[in-house]
């Protein structure tokens, strides 16, 4: 792929039309008592696999008491949108419970979401390559918000553990999303990189140690100044739960990830500043420095313009992808960079750093851009091929990675949407998004057909899905057979010849 930096710049002229940050109270069910809640819940619970019946329906149903007796006196309406994330997960199965109807949607979302959890813990694999078998690999379940401020986010294991005693995660997007599965690309950073990570409960504090011992800094005294690479040090290890969710978010997806990201943030912070009535920075932008939220920490999140090249790092280090396809990818990612930072030349940091549960540690800094981007390529190669304790010596890549037949295959499936032709079946979820998003960068105008093709692709991945498929039959005739029976024409009786002639 060779990107053409005016489709791509299209291209997030077409996202930034998605009210990103819309509400639908519809996606919430209409009670006038919180604890008429039960009632909902056990009506979504005949909607799913007996799996989640017993590992997460029956755990709310448990907890559930205690959630009410802690939301004591807070009004109904409050209590029932402060309760969605655990709740809906279960009732949006059901018919009639919410006014706004998801049905297609959420099980095109799960779909995804299964495919993409079970590319990375499925136990087969993990023992194929001498790696620790998780003690689960249940699959997310997954909601569309009702108010989308907060965008896409997961319930990480040990969130669900600690409030509903169940390790089963659940991934959200907002409901305004739910029609645009282009930009589910978002998921392999959720569903890849922080649910999977996390069921590797040891691997993210692996990493942490791993990323300071990279810069020779694994100490951090009180007076001693933070520059250079005990900055990077400490910023990276605390980026580090983002940063590896983009890692595994790419060798998952592969290389067309940065576009998708990109584009999705340019869009959204075009979006975001425009429905507060300020003037929006140039439309490719991407961030260039990372603030302090209301108790004064950093954003979490590596700074935008970073993650591209926290990206390359990732992608020069694919050990099966060819050398000229992972060169070609590099130089499309450098030039949206470029195009993304918006003339500017420093990278700016403030606001309190953790350096361990207790300890926290003010950042003031104006790094030059370039060395900030060389260090986030350093942290990606890092991350994708580091041999850890926690995957049993191995590195991320002996599970999942993109290579040469990956490309391939998402190659061909863009080949097929430009011309028009049905993606069905002709490859896995994350090749479909990868091949969505080639087809798109190189015609913004096939948005919406893309978005057509794709869906059919995934109603399809449904249907196949060995958690979510419902009764599957083993014929022993295939469909065609009996539709061939009905087409062909009855053969008529014709009048006096019901008897040999003589």
């Amino acid at each position: 792929m060779s990107i053409d930096l005016q489709s791509y710049e299209d291209f997030c002229t077409r996202l930034a039309k998605i009210d990103f940050f819309g509400r639908d109270s519809g996606l919430l069910p209409t009670v006038r008592r919180t604890a008429e809640l039960a009632t909902k819940i056990d009506m979504g619970t005949a909607f799913v696999p007996p799996l989640y019946k017993q590992s997460y329906a029956a755990s709310l149903g448990t907890a559930f008491p205690d959630l009410l007796r802690q939301l004591g006196g807070t009004p109904t309406a409050q209590a029932v949108a402060e309760l969605e994330p655990f709740c809906a997960p279960i009732y949006q199965h059901a018919k009639g419970v919410t006014r706004t109807k998801v049905t297609p949607e959420l099980q095109r979302f799960l779909a995804v979401i299964s495919n993409l959890y079970r590319s990375f813990l499925n136990s087969n694999k993990r023992l194929a390559v001498g790696m620790p078998v998780l003690a689960t690999e249940i699959p997310p379940l997954a909601f569309f918000q009702s108010n989308g401020d907060q965008g896409p986010y997961t319930i990480t294991s040990e969130s669900m553990e600690r409030v509903l005693g169940t390790p089963v995660c659940v991934v959200s997007l907002p409901g305004s999303y739910r029609q645009h599965p282009i930009i589910w690309a978002s998921l392999t950073h959720e569903v890849c990189g922080h649910d999977v990570a996390h069921a590797d409960r040891d691997l993210i504090p692996e990493l942490v140690a791993g990323v300071r011992s990279m810069f020779n800094a694994t100490s951090f005294p009180a007076d001693a100044a933070l520059t250079g690479d005990r900055l990077s040090a400490l910023v990276w290890s605390y980026w580090i739960d983002e940063a590896v969710a983009d890692v595994y978010g790419l060798l998952n997806m592969g290389p067309t990830f940065p576009f998708n990201l990109g584009a999705f943030f340019s869009a959204l912070t075009n979006r975001g500043f425009r429905d507060q009535g300020v003037r929006p920075p140039p439309l490719t932008s991407l961030r260039t420095t990372s603030g302090p939220d209301r108790a004064g920490k950093m954003d979490e999140h590596p700074t935008d313009i970073l993650r591209l090249h926290l990206a390359i790092g990732v992608i020069e280090s694919l050990t099966s992808l060819s050398s000229p396809v992972r060169q070609t990818y590099v130089n499309d990612v450098e030039a949206v960079a470029q195009l993304a930072a918006n003339g500017a030349g420093v990278v700016e940091l403030n606001g309190l750093v953790e350096v361990s549960h207790d300890d926290w540690r003010p950042v003031n800094a104006r790094i030059p851009l370039a060395d900030a981007q060389a260090t986030a390529k350093r942290v990606g190669a890092f991350i994708a091929t580091a041999q850890l304790s926690a995957l049993g010596g191995k590195s991320i890549q002996d599970i999942e990675t993109w290579d040469d037949t990956d490309e391939e295959t998402a190659t061909k499936i863009s080949r097929q949407i430009l011309n028009g032709q049905s993606i069905v079946a002709q490859g896995d979820d994350a090749q479909l998004l990868a091949g969505s998003t080639i087809a798109v960068l190189a015609q913004p105008n096939l948005y919406d057909a893309t978005t057509g093709l794709l869906n059919a692709a995934l109603d399809d991945s449904y249907e196949r899905d060995p958690i979510w498929a419902g009764l599957m039959f083993d014929r022993m005739l295939a469909p065609s057979f009996f539709a061939a029976m009905t087409a062909a024409k009855p053969v008529r009786k014709q009048r006096g010849r019901d008897k040999p002639q003589a």
